[in-house]
């Protein structure tokens, strides 16, 4: 039953996030209300990168399975249970922007009202590497290391989504992304 939610999940995030892709303007109001409330380079500049495959690996993952081996609340997750995953959504992301989705980035449009935090890439944009990576190794730490009757589990997990949540919409605060590909790689990561 678990994993048809999972999949029913991955296909509405997946789809919906596609679909959105085919109306630009809606695309681009979510873009601009992101970007003119929320944007600041200070911030975004660091907290962004959390997503980013070699940060996540060098440090969210090995953070996450000492906090699983130290804390008797939680089961141990070894580093191998999201490293391979990790690469794993790497290696699929590739693939797709540049086999089947080639959509460009805010940044190809230079739209005079955002602001966009350097480097402006302006290509492969579907889906988002950054937010897949955070989601991936969130519900997956999420799934293996919570253990039944955890008092404090749906805290943590709220905590936790959030965190993922927000990382990943910082890519469309900081002009990198669209929310069309934000929401496909949510469902990707599932």
């Amino acid at each position: 039953m678990i994993k048809q939610i999972y999949f029913i999940l991955a296909f509405f995030f997946f789809f919906t996030g596609l679909s959105l892709h085919y109306f630009p303007d809606c695309n681009y109001v979510l873009l601009h209300f992101f970007n003119s409330n929320f944007y600041n380079p200070d911030f975004f500049k660091y907290f962004t990168e959390i997503g980013n495959g070699f940060i996540a690996a060098a440090f969210v993952i090995p953070i996450l399975s000492l906090i699983s081996d130290k804390y008797k609340a939680f089961n141990f997750v070894p580093l191998s249970a999201l490293i391979f995953p990790t690469i794993y959504m790497g290696l699929i992301n590739s693939f797709l922007k540049k086999e089947f989705f080639a959509f460009e980035r805010p940044g190809f449009y230079e739209f005079e009202n955002i602001e966009y935090l350097e480097p402006v890439f302006k290509y492969d944009s579907f889906p988002s590497g950054h937010a897949a990576t955070i989601c991936i190794i969130v519900f997956i730490w999420l799934g293996l290391a919570v253990k039944k009757g955890f008092k404090y589990k749906p805290h943590l997990y709220s905590i936790l989504i959030a965190l993922a949540g927000s990382v990943a919409i910082s890519r469309v605060i900081i002009g990198a992304h669209w929310m069309s590909d934000i929401l496909a790689s949510i469902g990707i990561a599932f």
